[in-house]
Formats: C-alpha cells, sequence, structure tokens
C-alpha cells in the first residue's frame, strides 16, 4: 500500500505538472482571442456585424429544431425508451453515431427545457421529503462514457426517486462528450426532474477547441461526429446552464469554488447574466464572479491567493469558506474541477465545509484514481462513494450476470467494491506508461517552443563549435528553460536524451544538443513541411537582397562593416534589420545558424558567407531557363571549381571570387553582359572537349546565357547572381550534405509554433468570416486572421511578418494563391503537429 502510494503520489505531481501549463496555455489564449477579436471588429467591421448578425439569426433557427423527428419520437420518450435507443446502443459501441435530425431535436427540445428551469445563474433545488428519495452528485466526467454508464449500473439510473446532477466539465479529454451529453439530455427530455446540469470551466468554446491533448477535444470529436452546427447548439445550451445550485438552502453546488471578493453573495449571484461564454479577460466584477465560479480553488492557507493554474485564477483559503457560508447561511459547498491529491474520488477542505468530487476514475487513461459521488438523503445527511469504472465490455458481462440492473444498491456495493479494485489493479502499470508518454510529449511541444533559447545557452558553451556540450551544461540549460518541469519529470525526458548522449574515454558524458533539438519539429500534415516553409522564407529574403543589385565591395562593405574579413552575427542582424525584410528578431538567430552552419557567437568568412547564399536559394536560373544554359553553365562550373571532395568546398568559394573579379574588367563590381561574353570565350575550346555543342558557344548564345544569369534584369551580373549561376552547379550537394539545409526548418518552427499554440484563437476568428459554419474561408480571410493573430502578440516583436504570412498561403494553396482561393481551415488547423524524427516512438 505504501509503495502505491508513493507511486500515486509521483504519477499525480507528474500530471499536475502538465495539467499546469495546459491550463496556463489556454488563460493566455483567451486573452489572444479576445484581441484577435478585437483587431477584426476594427479591421473587418463590415464581416464582423455581418457575421454577429448571421450568428443570430442561426442561433434562432437551429434551436428550432427540425420538422423530421428521426429514429426517435423524443415527444414520447420515456426512461425506458431512454436505456433502449441510447443507453444499450452505445454501451455496444460506443462511437455508434445518432441520425442528425434525431441530435438536432435533442438538442433544441433539451434546450427549451434548460431555458425555462433555469431563468438565473443560480438555481434553488429541494430533495423531496420522502425517505426514499437522494440527490447523486456526479463531479468531471470529461468524455469518460465508461464512468457514467458504470455510476447508473452501480447507483441507479436517472429516476423522480435517483436525481442526479451533473457537476460540470461533462466534456473533453475524453473520446465521448458527444455521447455522454446525448444521453443525458435524452434524460432530461424523457423526465426533466430526475436529472441536472450545472456548468463547468470545460462547457466553454474556446476551451473545446483546443487539442484533447491540450485539455479540449470536444469541439473537434462534435464536428466530426456532427457537424458544426451541432457544435453551435451545445455551446449555446452551455451558455444557458447556471453555475450554482442550492439543495435544501443549506448544501451549495459550485464547479470551481468561491471568489475574489467578500461581497458576492448568493442575491448578486442571482442577477449576474449568466448565459454568455466565460469571460476571456475579466474586467468588471460581474465578469470576475462568473470566471470565479468556474476556475477558483480551495488551498490550505488563509485569505486568497493565486491559484496552482496560474493567470487570473484564484485560490480561496479556509477563513473565506466559512465566511461564504456564514453570510449566506450555508452549511457546506460540494465542488468539482480538479483532481484529489491523494488518489480517491472525493477531497475534504475547510474544516469539512468544502468537499471535491471527482467522478473520472483513471482520470485520461493515467492518473489511477477513483471516481466518485456524494448522494444526499432528504435531511442532507450524505454519503461519499467511490468506484473504479471498468471498461464497457466488462460492464456487459455484468450486468448479463445481474439479474436486474435496478436491483437495491446496498445488495451490491460490496461485492462491486472488489470488482472495482481488481479493475485498478490491471490497470495500474498501463497508467504509469501512459502519463509518461504524456509527459514527453508535453516536453516535445515545450522544446519546440523555446528551441531558440536553448540554442543560445549551448551555444555560449560551445566553444569549439563541435555541437556538444556536457551532460551537467545540458541539464542546466533545460532547467534554464524548462523551469521545475524539467527537474520534476527527469526520468522521462532523460529516455528523449539517450540517443544523442555519448560517454568519452574519462568517464564523462557529453550530449549532442543540435542533433537533439533538431529532432522536434512543427508540421503541418499533409499540407506543408516546416523544412520547405522555412526555406521559402529565406528564399524571399534572398531574392530581396538579390534585387538590390549591388557592387561587389559594396555588398561586401555591407555585411563586414569594421572590413575584418568575417561577417558577424551582430552584422548580419543589422544590416537585414535594415533592409526591413520582415525577419523578427527572434528569428535571424536561427536564420544566421542555418545559412551559415554557424552559432550567434561565432563569425563567418566573407567569402563563405556569399558562397552559402545560394544553397537555400535554389538555383532560380537552374529551374527555369533552357536546357542548354543548364549544360553551358554545368560545363563553366566543371572547369572553374574543381572541387571533387568535400574538403575543398572553402577553395570553391574562392575560386569563384577569383574568377568574378578577373571578368570585372572595369573594376566597378559588377559585370555587364559584354563583360560575361568576353570572361567564358577563352574558355570555349575547353568546353567543347566537354561535349557542350559549338552552336552553343556562339557570341549570340553566349549573351543569352549572361541574360540568364541577370536574375534581376537590370543588365548587369552582379556577385549574388554570379554565385547563383555556378555555386549551385558544384557545391549545392556538398553543402547538402553537411546539413545545413535541414537547419531552415527551425525558422519554419519558430512561426509554426506560434501558430499552434494558438490555432483555436484563430479558428475562433476565422468563425467570423465563416457565418454559415461550412468551414471554408477565402484566402484573404485566413490570412486576416493570422495578422491579427501576429498583432495580438506584437509586443514587444512581432512573431512573423506579412511576408512570411504570404509564404505560408503560397504553401498551403499551391496553385499559387489569390485572395478569392478558398480553403478548410478545420482541415489546416487541425493539422498541425508536434512531431520527433528520432530513433523510433520514445
Amino acid at each position: 500500500q505504501q509503495r502505491q502510494k508513493v507511486e500515486y503520489e509521483s504519477v499525480y505531481n507528474i500530471y499536475r505538472n502538465v495539467e499546469a501549463h495546459e491550463e496556463q496555455e489556454f488563460l493566455a489564449q483567451k486573452e489572444v482571442a479576445a484581441a484577435i477579436e478585437s483587431y477584426l471588429k476594427k479591421n473587418a467591421p463590415q464581416a464582423v456585424r455581418a457575421a454577429q448578425s448571421l450568428f443570430r439569426k442561426r442561433k434562432s433557427t437551429i434551436l428550432q429544431g427540425g420538422s423530421d423527428e428521426g429514429s426517435v419520437n423524443l415527444s414520447t420518450l420515456t426512461l425506458r425508451g431512454v436505456q433502449k435507443h441510447f443507453a444499450e446502443r452505445w454501451k455496444k459501441d460506443p462511437n455508434d453515431q445518432l441520425d442528425q435530425a434525431l441530435v438536432n431535436n435533442l438538442l433544441a427540445k433539451a434546450y427549451e427545457i434548460v431555458l425555462k428551469e433555469v431563468p438565473c445563474a443560480v438555481v434553488n433545488y429541494q430533495i423531496p421529503k420522502e425517505e426514499d428519495n437522494r440527490l447523486i452528485i456526479v463531479g468531471d466526467t470529461h468524455g469518460q462514457l465508461e464512468d457514467v454508464f458504470w455510476m447508473f449500473y452501480k447507483y441507479g439510473s436517472p429516476t423522480p426517486k435517483n436525481v442526479f446532477i451533473f457537476n460540470g466539465d461533462i466534456c473533453d479529454r475524453g473520446p465521448n462528450g458527444v455521447e455522454i451529453w446525448l444521453l443525458l439530455l435524452a434524460y432530461k427530455i424523457a423526465c426533466p426532474e430526475c436529472i441536472f446540469f450545472n456548468r463547468g470551466n470545460h462547457e466553454d468554446p474556446l476551451m473545446n477547441e483546443r487539442s484533447q491533448e491540450c485539455g479540449g477535444g470536444f469541439a473537434r470529436e462534435c464536428r466530426t461526429k456532427y457537424g458544426q452546427d451541432i457544435l453551435a447548439q451545445f455551446h449555446h445550451l452551455f451558455d444557458a446552464l447556471p453555475l450554482v445550485y442550492i439543495v435544501n438552502k443549506r448544501l451549495m453546488i459550485v464547479h470551481g469554488g468561491l471568489f475574489r471578493t467578500d461581497s458576492v453573495n448568493l442575491p448578486q449571484l442571482a442577477r449576474l447574466q449568466h448565459r454568455r461564454p466565460c469571460p476571456e479577460v475579466p474586467r468588471t466584477n460581474e465578469e470576475y464572479a462568473v470566471f470565479d465560479a468556474l476556475w477558483s480553488d480551495p488551498r490550505v492557507a488563509r485569505g486568497r491567493g493565486v491559484s496552482k493554474r496560474g493567470g487570473d485564477c484564484m485560490a480561496f483559503g479556509p477563513d473565506v469558506s466559512k465566511g461564504f457560508l456564514d453570510r449566506n447561511r450555508l452549511d457546506m459547498i460540494v465542488r468539482s474541477h480538479e483532481v484529489p491529491a491523494d488518489g480517491r474520488g472525493f477531497q475534504v477542505w475547510h474544516d469539512s465545509r468544502v468537499v471535491t468530487i471527482f467522478s473520472a476514475s483513471n482520470y485520461c487513461g493515467t492518473m489511477n484514481n477513483y471516481g466518485g459521488v456524494m448522494i444526499l438523503k432528504p435531511n442532507l445527511e450524505f454519503e461519499v462513494f467511490e468506484h473504479w469504472a471498468p471498461e464497457l465490455e466488462e460492464l456487459r458481462r455484468l450486468e448479463a450476470e445481474t439479474a436486474s440492473a435496478t436491483q437495491a444498491v446496498a445488495t451490491r456495493l460490496e461485492g462491486l467494491k472488489a470488482q472495482e479494485d481488481g479493475f485498478r489493479n490491471r490497470k495500474r502499470k498501463e497508467s504509469v506508461d501512459s502519463i509518461g508518454k504524456d509527459v514527453v510529449k508535453k516536453v516535445k511541444e515545450l522544446i519546440v517552443e523555446r528551441k531558440e533559447d536553448l540554442f543560445w545557452f549551448y551555444e555560449t558553451h560551445d566553444h569549439d563549435n563541435t555541437h556538444h556540450v556536457s551532460a551537467t551544461i545540458f541539464w542546466q540549460g533545460l532547467r534554464d528553460s524548462l523551469g521545475e518541469f524539467a527537474e520534476q519529470n527527469f526520468q522521462h525526458i532523460q529516455r528523449l536524451v539517450a540517443p544523442e548522449t555519448e560517454v568519452s574515454t574519462d568517464g564523462g558524458s557529453s550530449v549532442d544538443y543540435h542533433h537533439f533539438l533538431g529532432r522536434f519539429q512543427v508540421q503541418l500534415k499533409g499540407l506543408v513541411g516546416r523544412r520547405e516553409f522555412g526555406r521559402q522564407v529565406v528564399v524571399s529574403v534572398f531574392q530581396a537582397i538579390l534585387r538590390a543589385d549591388l557592387p561587389l565591395r559594396e555588398m561586401f562593405a555591407l555585411f563586414d562593416r569594421n572590413c575584418s574579413g568575417t561577417v558577424t552575427f551582430d552584422e548580419f542582424r543589422e544590416v537585414l534589420q535594415s533592409f526591413d525584410l520582415g525577419l523578427s528578431r527572434r528569428q535571424l538567430a536561427p536564420f544566421f545558424r542555418a545559412l551559415l552552419r554557424s552559432s550567434a557567437d561565432k563569425s563567418v568568412n566573407i567569402v563563405e558567407f556569399f558562397s552559402r547564399f545560394d544553397v537555400i536559394y535554389g538555383g532560380h536560373l537552374h529551374d527555369n531557363d533552357e536546357p542548354w544554359i543548364r549544360e553551358v553553365l554545368q560545363g563553366l562550373g566543371k572547369l572553374w571549381l574543381h572541387s571533387d571532395n568535400s574538403d575543398q568546398e572553402d577553395n570553391s568559394a574562392r575560386d569563384l571570387l577569383e574568377h568574378f573579379e578577373q571578368a570585372d574588367v572595369n573594376g566597378n563590381g559588377t559585370l555587364s553582359l559584354a563583360e560575361f561574353v568576353t570572361a567564358v570565350q577563352p574558355w570555349c575550346k575547353a568546353l567543347q572537349e566537354q561535349g557542350v555543342p559549338r552552336e552553343y558557344l556562339t557570341p549570340e548564345k553566349l549573351d543569352q546565357v549572361a541574360r540568364a544569369v541577370d536574375v534581376s534584369g537590370e543588365g548587369t551580373i552582379n556577385y549574388l547572381e554570379w554565385v547563383d549561376a555556378f555555386q549551385a552547379v558544384e557545391t549545392r550537394g556538398a553543402c547538402g550534405r553537411s546539413g545545413a539545409v535541414s537547419d531552415f526548418g527551425d525558422l519554419g518552427d519558430s512561426i509554426l509554433m506560434v501558430l499552434y499554440r494558438h490555432m483555436a484563437a484563430v479558428r475562433r476568428g476565422l468563425q467570423y468570416f465563416d457565418p454559415k459554419a461550412t468551414g471554408i474561408v477565402s484566402a484573404a480571410e485566413f490570412k486576416m486572421a493570422l495578422t491579427a493573430l501576429a498583432s495580438a502578440l506584437a509586443k514587444p516583436d512581432p512573431p512573423y511578418s506579412d511576408s512570411q504570412v504570404h509564404v505560408l498561403m503560397t504553401q498551403l494553396i499551391e496553385k499559387g494563391y489569390n485572395d478569392d482561393d478558398e480553403l478548410n481551415y478545420h482541415d489546416v488547423l487541425d493539422a498541425f503537429a508536434i512531431v520527433d524524427s528520432g530513433p523510433g516512438e520514445l
């Protein structure tokens, strides 16, 4: 038992660290979503107003339901019918879909009932006085359908004498939030007085839009199963749910907890405007009261303070609980919202005045915790029961063995408890393994997000540019960047690091940080690779420099300000910022590192600097001009660049410079077309010996070659155009072997990671351009949403530029996009993923 207790505490602490990161990200994202909405209202006011008007009309339409009842007549639905048409169906196959008309009408009828039952944020409920009546309070279920069915099996399904209140967070995280909601709403329609719902922080549109791995998932689940209109119906229902139930005038049920000021009381809560989404950025006392009811937590210390969830979340102490209860003449608060710290299904706080009930057993398949419910009698005597839900197949077997699923609960509880312990023991190792995978997934995400900080730290300690640092320095960098998360999850992170760790002869160990950080990437699966996106961003930069058409000395002096013969990162950064090429300050470091295979604290020879341009630029003319021109240039490259092995790569760069200076007869730093032809003519005989046809080498043909090399079309050839013409022929392969090109994925990561983190907020903004919920927007609208995100995150430095948005759009719409082109934004945003190119699935 002691070993199991220690094991659970370890798993719980790891999970809380992961969940805390997710919730802090979500709370920050709510502010970003609000900023995007403000941007769109300012810059696309007509579209936003039209969308809001259509939203209101659509709400009226979809909440009326349809003329087609669907496969079940809801007007005559009974409790037995709920069992037959819904419960039994989903016990056999939890993903078996209902027909669309039935789901539509189910939500519409349930919404009508809730509107009548919940006129304000506080609902008073009286347990009927007959002794056999009881009220069962259920905490978070989070899409775990097995727990709902098991609770109905163990404690009885909803009836007028066996009433349930679900205290929020019914969906998200688990795979079957839709089925749980539809089942519960079917019970609500069949018997309105049998079941009630409180609102939780996950009955929230923006939270639902987050991925399942990051605490959401309901929006994607619902869209996949039934479409956007059904999701909209759910969100209207969520907005209508109450915040508080008061039972028998003495017990308060709330999802989160109490409030940040003592002035909040029950009459004030009853007057709140509750039919609205949770405030994204609370500003008024009323908004904070709604927010706190959904998000606050109890704490051991007295008074109030910042919750472990971070952001605006508040924690309240025992004195706050006592004061609120005394002022409002209440005895107890029952809340949910968090997994109890000791693996139980409940947790008692504040001298038994506050009780947490959490009903999702083995939460997310990782926590190995019990679920719990509170069962109240009419006199408010209560018991807390715990459970461990088995797989649905096991539940069906037990039901088959039970003579009647409605037998008295007391005759079965003792036997069920022993079976639940068996289920839990069999799942323990699987749960521990699962939490390890969740931690590793979160670590990968954090590494991509903070990759530049990690590169900077390691490069400052990598004095010999070996791409290795000692294990001690490596872990110091992770701790500095990832904080306590790295320290607390050392063992799980160590599994990721192992392939890059080398043991030296003196017994010490080092880590190839360059390869380690390069493994973790953001991808838009099936749409655009981060490496190609990064490369295209750089291409746009080089094209801008190329168009400047500078003479040789001016170009060298531009980057080598102190005439040292080398280019430093500071010089590089200063020039690119003066060019206004659309690279943010954070993007310049991966750009410099990838281009020159050098860290930001190193310098590179000026000749090598320019020879590297073409590695990424990709040989403009070789992709677009006639084959015979490429043949002539390839022959010249073989004659002028005698680098048959990789260790002569630097000499080939100097050879290019030497031939350029020889061709520049008048010494003005650029070549006229005539100078180019004159420089090539002495090599014509050697070209013919290589097999280049004589007819390709006439003065007229050589003039065509010169014009092809002149990419800018200015009538002169600058040094970059010269490099592009010849470096591409001989050295692109060698440079590619060095691994430099792959580093441009880091530049793509720095941009794509911003979109990955805030895709729920972006999706929210795009819905203003898609009021009919088709999932389709124009390229111009998608681009505006990305621009709005950049504006929301602009302080102190925009995360990406307009030109980079343009590059991303050209990657998403392969035909070479126009503003009127359309794309499915759900497909695009759902394609974001963090991937690990390391050895296998670690």
